[in-house]
Formats: structure tokens, sequence, C-alpha cells
């Protein structure tokens, strides 16, 4: 780990990640970083969904790549205004573009 951070968390949130880490066999350390992950993506889904975000930015707050978090709306079924195709049509024009 590069950096550490100290947080307090209130009595039924630590029995909550004592049991969360004892159920998927983590350290309490790494079901808080399984949460905080979790907790992005979640962020992300609301904040498109809501039109807060657009895709790209959605994925950047998700910290997933765009194709992955595609793929992840693709599995929850909400849909999206632009293709796995679509982007990576525009990924072919950008590295064209930079000849």
């Amino acid at each position: 780990m590069k950096n550490v951070l100290v947080t307090r968390f209130e009595p039924e949130d630590l029995s909550f990640i004592s049991e969360y880490s004892k159920n998927m066999d983590l350290d309490k350390s790494a079901a808080v970083r399984e949460l905080y992950r979790q907790g992005r993506r979640f962020v992300a889904i609301k904040m498109y969904e809501g039109k807060k975000a657009t895709l790209g930015k959605a994925s950047h707050v998700a910290g997933m790549p765009i194709s992955e978090f595609m793929t992840l709306l693709e599995e929850l079924q909400i849909p999206t205004t632009v293709t796995k195709q679509d982007v990576l049509e525009g990924l072919k024009n950008l590295r064209e573009a930079r000849k």
C-alpha cells in the first residue's frame, strides 16, 4: 500500500465490516477497500443513470476503463446511448488523427 488513511467508524459500521470480512474471507483492511471500490461503482452508476456524468466521467469515478464500465452497465441491464463499437471506432479515429 502506498498510503494509509486512519478513520473512525460507528460501532454498527465496524460490526458490519467485521461480519463482511468474515463472510468474504478478507482481513478488515481488504474488506474496507472492497467496500470502497463497490461504493465508487455504485456512485458512478447513479451519476450515469441520473445524467450527472457522461460514460467517460462515470467510468473514471468507478475507477474502471470505459469498456469494463460498459460491461458492468450491461450486466445490470442499464441502457447506454453508446455502444462498445462506438467507443472502439472513436479510439481508432483518435489514433489515426494523432498520426
